[in-house]
């Protein structure tokens, strides 16, 4: 019974088989599967970077200083102007099975665009998708989890520091300027030397160093003698995140004078006027500056966005050759699961503005419920508002440029066909 239910299936697939009008033509074995030699070259680069950064993640001491030059996240990339974490984040994975999956939705689709994009086109796809990513994922978190006070104030992380000039910068011996960084997960070895005191410092605690001269100076000697001893040890480089950190700590301990004309900062005196506000009081002031301290914090991988792009171009490809009457099941399979992704991208994503708007992120005098948020909003590796991005990106790089190049190489032809490696074939009659 099962051999002739199989041998039927066979035969069903047979005569479809007849019935498709392109073939995929693979290259035998041995020769290699790009035409073009710099294109095979940027699509392995790619690839051999994705997997040199997933093996570095495996290395257990590296996992600290990975996070904070490897992760987009609003502290990376905002607050510690560590620009280049929102690029290197798109080589990261966070497990086996996304290595996996994003691998295989990088090549096929390579694999199938290789005669209508070349390798600056694949090259420049992939840098789009990667800078419109990390914007989206952080003008996301921004929105969605910054408090209302700065905001109102008119404070953006656009304005610079207002109190920057209140602790001068320090310097090294040869005038440059010493940047506080965590010793392991900033720098490349665990333990550096105080060059002031000679005191050894440790992970997990902070120097203040310039790597130009390998100078360090440990916490209190940086701060020594200084009475603006937060903003000596810590340099912010906008407005906002300056009165984030600062509102929050005077609310630790139960001031209110940030908002007002006379903040602590400038007039420390006003700590002996001062009414204390009430632990309750100052603890829902104090919350929606933790939640932001807290997601600000975390970091996403978004190496499926520079997939996504891809995926989405090809998805448009094979769409329109099946809209063209062109056949064959993979012009059906690749645009379906395209479209399924962002299907599956714009239900998280809409879930998490749904959570955000219905608990009032952000502003103090709302009820806030931190755990429904949480689950709602991506975690730290799952991005949908990066995937979106990608898509996007990928979408409209095919409507403006490889439709067209299509059409180019294909002089004589109205509207664009199958190239390598979707072959046409003859149609021949399933009906014997």
């Amino acid at each position: 019974m099962g051999s002739r239910l199989t041998s039927r299936l066979v035969a069903a697939l047979g005569a479809q088989r007849h019935q498709w009008t392109l073939a995929i033509d693979v290259p035998p074995r041995g020769e290699p599967l790009f035409g073009c030699r710099a294109y095979g070259r940027c699509v392995g680069t790619l690839l051999g970077a994705q997997l040199l950064a997933f093996g570095l993640w495996q290395v257990d001491p590296l996992k600290a200083f990975l996070r904070a030059h490897t992760q987009c996240s609003w502290r990376n990339v905002m607050a510690d102007g560590r620009w280049w974490a929102g690029l290197t984040a798109h080589l990261c994975h966070r497990d086996i099975e996304h290595l996996a999956t994003n691998l295989a939705t990088l090549v096929v689709p390579s694999f199938l665009l290789q005669r209508i994009l070349p390798w600056w086109g694949a090259l420049a796809i992939c840098g789009f998708a990667t800078v419109a990513s990390s914007m989206a994922s952080l003008g996301f978190i921004y929105w969605a989890f910054a408090p209302a006070e700065p905001r109102r104030l008119g404070l953006s992380p656009l304005d610079p520091p207002r109190f920057a000039d209140l602790a001068p910068a320090l310097r090294c011996p040869s005038s440059h300027d010493l940047l506080p960084k965590g010793v392991g997960r900033d720098t490349a070895t665990d333990m550096h030397t105080c060059d002031k005191c000679g005191r050894e410092i440790h992970s997990p605690a902070r120097t203040h160093r310039c790597d130009v001269c390998d100078y360090d100076l440990c916490p209190d000697c940086a701060l020594d003698g200084d009475k603006q001893a937060a903003l000596r040890f810590k340099r912010f480089l906008s407005a906002f995140d300056e009165f984030c950190f600062l509102r929050e700590a005077e609310l630790c301990i139960g001031f209110d004078t940030m908002t007002s004309d006379k903040p602590f900062v400038t007039h420390p005196e006003v700590f002996q006027t001062a009414s204390r506000l009430h632990p309750l009081d100052a603890a829902a002031l104090c919350s929606p500056y933790m939640e932001w301290w807290r997601q600000s914090s975390r970091g996403s991988m978004g190496s499926s966005a520079l997939a996504a792009s891809l995926a989405t171009a090809c998805a448009c490809w094979l769409g329109e050759l099946a809209c063209r009457g062109w056949r064959h099941p993979l012009l059906l399979i690749m645009p379906g699961a395209a479209a399924l992704q962002i299907a599956v991208d714009l239900k998280c994503t809409g879930d998490a503005l749904m959570a955000v708007c219905d608990a009032g992120v952000g502003d103090a005098s709302s009820s806030r419920q931190a755990m429904p948020i949480s689950d709602a909003v991506a975690n730290a590796e799952e991005d949908s508002v990066g995937h979106l991005a990608g898509a996007a990106v990928g979408a409209v790089f095919y409507a403006v440029f490889l439709r067209r190049r299509a059409r180019g190489l294909q002089l004589g032809r109205p509207e664009p066909g199958p190239m390598y490696p979707l072959m046409p074939v003859v149609v021949r009659s399933s009906v014997p």
